[in-house]
Order: C-alpha cells, then sequence, then structure tokens
C-alpha cells in the first residue's frame, strides 16, 4: 500500500509544507510525510500531486499530451516542440501506472477522507460535550453566586435591622 510513512520532506516539497497539510482537527502536524492523514501514499500519485503543485500549467499539460495518444487524430504532437514532447513523454509511463492503479488510489483516498470526517465528527462531539460540561458548571457556578448574593443582601436587611 504506497510507500512506508517516511520523512520524505526532499521528495515532496510542496506536498509536505504545511500549507499543504491537514493532519486532522486540533492536531499538531505529522512529523512524517506521507503520514497517516496523506490522502493517498503512492509513490507515483505524490509525485503527481507535487508536480501539479510546482506547476498546475505544466501538469495540465502533460496530461493533455498522455490523454492525446488515445486518439489518432489528435495533432498535439505536432503542435509542440520535440523538447516540449519529450519532456512529457518521458512521464507516460507513470501515467498510464496511475491510471491502472485509478481503483486502488481512489479507494485508498475515500477510506482517508472517511476517516477523517469521523475523526472530525468525534472532535466536534467532544467539543459538544466539553461546552456542555462548562455550560453546566457554568450554571452552578452562577446559582452559587446568586445564592451567595442572597445570603449578603440577607445578612445585610438582617444587620440592618439591628441598628
Amino acid at each position: 500500500m504506497g510507500i512506508p510513512l517516511l520523512l520524505n520532506i526532499a521528495a515532496y516539497p510542496l506536498l509536505s509544507s504545511l500549507e499543504s497539510r491537514d493532519c486532522g482537527p486540533c492536531k499538531e502536524i505529522c512529523s512524517t510525510f506521507p503520514c497517516e492523514h496523506t490522502e493517498c501514499t503512492d509513490a507515483d500519485y505524490l509525485q503527481d500531486k507535487e508536480e501539479e503543485l510546482r506547476d498546475c500549467r505544466l501538469h495540465k499539460e502533460l496530461w493533455e499530451c498522455f490523454n492525446s495518444l488515445k486518439d489518432p487524430a489528435s495533432t498535439l504532437k505536432a503542435e509542440m516542440s520535440q523538447e516540449t514532447w519529450g519532456q512529457h513523454e518521458i512521464k507516460f509511463a507513470r501515467c498510464r501506472c496511475l491510471i491502472e492503479k485509478e481503483e486502488t488510489i481512489q479507494r485508498e483516498i475515500a477510506e482517508k477522507e472517511d476517516r477523517l470526517l469521523k475523526e472530525w465528527e468525534e472532535f466536534e462531539e467532544n467539543q459538544r460535550e466539553y461546552w456542555d460540561q462548562q455550560d453546566r458548571w457554568d450554571y452552578l457556578e452562577w446559582l452559587q453566586e446568586e445564592e451567595d448574593r442572597r445570603w449578603c443582601e440577607e445578612q445585610q436587611s438582617y444587620d440592618d435591622e439591628l441598628t
């Protein structure tokens, strides 16, 4: 199932950056990458996403070139320089792997999304319980203050009657 949990900051500098990571509700960012919260740990998937973050336009062009191979009438290869096509062509093997593994990748992503959703639901429930408890404590504190205030008023009234 993908690559082991290792520190891959150098391999994926953009994906592993703080801005690109979501390690769940109220959690610090995990010290490893990919981590249990990474939507997919497949190396080809991670490399593809890293390239997409690095240059979205170039990434889109890569996939357009790859998909143009399916259309015999496509003129895309002829329209671009050999150098540009060559830069994309060396990545076609990874594109094919991603297509072949698409179902597995989508399943992993769905499982991670489900687990993250459950983490958020548990977090929200814990927050509700905390605030319900906090509300009870606030109410008890208010009751105590009211009781203390009434007692003081009664004492004052009693003292006033004595004088």
